[in-house]
């Protein structure tokens, strides 16, 4: 593969996982159905919200408040978990910190460029559309990767695209740096701005 279709199929991926709209906890159901479909069967089954009681006119923010859930934001985040992790691994920061004693891992952090200033895991990369283009043509394909982001919701979107490329060993950290801060390394700062 050449570094010109490499470009393309990456500009491809990048505009179909950028949202034309932008859709929260203050969207209607019905409108956060359009893009995560499980929406309806996730709030069933994790919380046993009666159908009901989903009115899809009804903003996600109404639902949480009128059925004692927790805040939207962290449902809203749930939710797109739930829809994209169907075929994405993730490991705990606990069992990462284990591996990563004895194995050789590749860390790719995809926040963006202003969170970089909040500490992150140790010897992680900044993934740029750069690192991209050698990652993809030139790292082999069963290298063990982990990606993360904040809470671990933009980096299931970037291991989605690499596993599309073929690469077999790919993992998000489940609940990003944000969760590492919590039970790994509490020099790692935690901060608020990146819901996702």
């Amino acid at each position: 593969m050449n570094l010109k279709s490499i470009q393309q199929r990456m500009s491809q991926w990048w505009q179909r996982s950028t949202p034309t709209t932008v859709i929260n906890e203050r969207s209607t159901l019905a409108e956060i159905a359009k893009d995560y479909p499980n929406t309806q069967d996730y709030l069933v089954r994790s919380y046993g919200v009666a159908k009901l009681k989903l009115n899809p006119s009804l903003t996600l923010q109404q639902v949480c408040q009128q059925n004692g859930l927790p805040p939207s934001p962290i449902v809203f985040m749930e939710i797109q978990l739930d829809f994209k992790g169907q075929s994405i691994k993730t490991i705990s920061p606990k069992e990462l910190a284990k591996r990563l004693r004895n194995e050789n891992w590749k860390l790719l952090d995809v926040r963006e460029s202003w969170e970089l200033q909040f500490k992150g895991l140790p010897d992680a990369v900044h993934l740029t559309q750069s690192h991209w283009e050698s990652t993809i043509s030139e790292w082999p394909k069963d290298t063990p990767i982990l990606m993360y982001c904040h809470f671990g919701i933009r980096s299931q979107d970037a291991a989605q695209y690499l596993t599309s490329e073929g690469f077999k060993n790919v993992y998000v950290l489940k609940g990003g740096v944000d969760a590492w801060a919590q039970e790994i390394d509490d020099q790692v700062p935690r901060y608020e701005g990146a819901w996702c």
